[in-house]
């Protein structure tokens, strides 16, 4: 390790990379949460529909 800076340059990358991927994940799963409601609702209707 002859330049210490860079080195902490490199990790501090390394980890804006891994937050960036992280919060995108959190994301994704935050909207799949929504569709799963959203498609339950229109199942809630299409029941309502088709009985009444």
């Amino acid at each position: 390790m002859d330049d210490r800076g860079q080195v902490s340059l490199e990790y501090l990358a390394i980890l804006a990379l891994a937050i960036a991927i992280a919060a995108v994940a959190v994301l994704l799963l935050a909207d799949l949460f929504n569709i799963k409601d959203g498609l339950k609702q229109n199942v809630q209707l299409l029941r309502k529909d088709l009985v009444g």
